[in-house]
């Protein structure tokens, strides 16, 4: 009798332990989640320099020193996609499973991309260094 009952706890203990077992084995941990949210900065950072030449020369970004911004309509609508596409891309990194310095990282840069795209309706340039920009290398 012990033994079924031994056994019958053993059941359910392990019925209520599989479902969270599950989730922390699908959730991500702080530290990847961290080194996603890092490795996108980056990646987007060494974009908008190469978007935007000028503002990487001012920065000290190398390579960059010998170009100029494209302004065809062309080269601002490739801004715009890249500025749509980078908030999405963002908006996919679990907020939730940052450390809170990271969570204010991204609140700011989320809130920089989305002031930006707002801006679009105006008419401005989809540079999202805003301020800066329109003093360094005269966006709109």
């Amino acid at each position: 009798m012990r033994t079924l009952l031994m056994l019958a706890l053993s059941a359910s203990s392990a019925l209520l332990v599989m479902p969270l077992l599950a989730f922390a084995q699908t959730s991500s941990s702080p530290a990847e989640e961290t080194q996603k949210f890092r490795a996108y900065l980056d990646e987007d950072w060494k974009r908008w320099m190469q978007e935007y030449p000028e503002a990487a020369t001012s920065a000290g970004f190398p390579g960059q020193n010998r170009r100029w911004s494209d302004d065809s309509r062309e080269g601002i609508d490739a801004r715009i996609r890249h500025l749509h596409e980078s908030l999405t891309k963002l908006k996919s990194i679990s907020r939730d499973a940052l450390p809170a310095g990271e969570q204010l990282n991204y609140d700011l840069y989320r809130e920089r991309l989305e002031t930006t795209e707002e801006g679009l309706q105006y008419g401005d340039d989809p540079c999202r260094f805003t301020a800066w920009c329109r003093s360094t290398c005269g966006c709109r």
